[in-house]
């Protein structure tokens, strides 16, 4: 029997939610840390009682929705619980189902989870890590801390990947803690990490060569620690190199062309990926990395999957120009996220690499091609079906005075 996408996304959250709420039922009464009315001696104004009481609306939802999603979830593991001939525990046992031995023999030694991890809900345990080998990574150097994250350079049997990790010192937890809304690090600690687990999520889902690919997912607790064996969530993904547009602008065209085809091959499966139409909110070329010779969206934190409201006159505007899209009924503009995606690829991407230096043969099939991207006459799936006849065209045909590397050069 084959279940949906969706439904183990909504498995993974649930097992996120509960999850902490089992951790802080058994350290204290309360599940959240609600600010008094009158806080540090200060009584709140109007705005920031407002505030508290929404926030008391959400958290009485939230319970609600937990409830609703523990149901389900019992219905589901109902049904997938004969599969590989091995019942499924409830999500959330301190230990993982035994799995099945013929992916236990595998050469990359799917194991026995001792701490708690999302894997026993992935039908493709064998290719991620768990707890316990990501407890064996070594890690090298920090490369970077974003608003959520910090994202460090490890090491793993020869190995290097990409570790993702809330901590502490990050801005999102710092704001939260100087905001005063909660009193301890690990509240402020857990709605980063939710970001990350979010991220994860999302990489389970879109899977396609140019997004780099979820190799590892642990938690363990709401703790933060610099000891990647201690850290109450540890995320591990492909590690790529920054891209560097001035290097590849250098390449050879028929290189340039094929990192494009590639790209337009992304923007057709966020169009139409198994989440809905997916719009690259925060679109730049420091999003993606190189990872063998292609160019990967690496961040998915501002992936967005709901499509932009329409204006007051019901039209549908991308960049203050209407682009002929009827508005939906719920005011939404269905399709538009696909357009931004082009339109802001065009900028970063395809402008530099096809617009410039272009061999003599070429300049024409690339000035329209251009044109159409611009004007909007153009979608992901036939720019790509253009860039691949022209790819095939330039390897298989094309006889140019200068041949490029066979291989590329970077």
């Amino acid at each position: 029997m084959r279940i949906k996408q969706n439904h183990w996304l909504l498995l993974s959250v649930v097992t996120l939610v509960s999850f902490i709420l089992f951790i802080r039922a058994t350290r204290r009464a309360e599940t959240f840390d609600i600010p008094n009315i009158e806080e540090h001696g200060r009584v709140l104004n109007k705005a920031e009682q407002a505030k508290v009481r929404h926030l008391e609306a959400m958290v009485d939802d939230l319970q609600k929705q937990l409830w609703d999603a523990q149901r389900y979830e019992k219905q589901l593991i109902d049904q997938l619980k004969n599969i590989n001939g091995k019942p499924l525990l409830p999500l959330g046992e301190d230990v993982a189902p035994q799995l099945p031995k013929q992916l236990d023999n595998q050469d990359n030694g799917a194991k026995q989870q001792q701490d708690f991890d999302l894997n026993a809900i992935n039908f493709n345990v064998s290719e991620m890590l768990g707890c316990q080998d990501i407890n064996k990574i070594r890690i090298l150097k920090t490369l970077g801390k974003g608003f959520s994250k910090i994202v460090q350079e490890g090491q793993l049997n020869g190995v290097s990947v990409a570790v993702k990790s809330a901590g502490i010192e990050v801005k999102d937890v710092q704001d939260c803690l100087k905001s005063g809304m909660y009193k301890k690090e690990e509240d402020c600690y857990v709605l980063a990490s939710y970001k990350v687990l979010k991220e994860a999520m999302m990489l389970k889902q879109l899977r396609h060569p140019n997004i780099v690919r979820l190799t590892g997912l642990c938690l363990r607790s709401e703790r933060s620690s610099p000891h990647i064996q201690e850290r109450g969530m540890t995320v591990v993904v492909e590690l790529g190199e920054p891209v560097q547009m001035q290097d590849l602008a250098s390449l050879h065209y028929q290189e340039r062309v094929r990192l494009c085809l590639g790209l337009a091959q992304l923007m057709f499966y966020l169009a139409e990926s198994p989440l809905g139409s997916v719009a690259i909110e925060d679109f730049r070329d420091e999003q993606f990395v190189m990872i063998d010779k292609q160019i990967k969206l690496s961040d998915v934190d501002d992936l967005s999957s709901s499509e932009p409201e329409c204006n007051s006159k019901m039209q549908c505007l991308l960049n203050n120009v209407n682009v002929n899209i009827k508005c939906a009924s719920n005011m939404k503009c269905p399709g538009l996220n696909a357009k931004r995606n082009l339109a802001n690829a065009y900028l970063v991407f395809f402008q530099p690499l096809l617009g410039f230096e272009v061999p003599p043969d070429f300049v024409e099939k690339a000035q329209d091609i251009m044109k159409r991207i611009q004007s909007g006459t153009i979608d992901a799936e036939e720019l790509a079906q253009e860039l691949g006849t022209l790819h095939t065209y330039m390897v298989e045909e094309w006889k140019p005075e200068t041949p490029p590397p066979p291989m590329g050069y970077y």
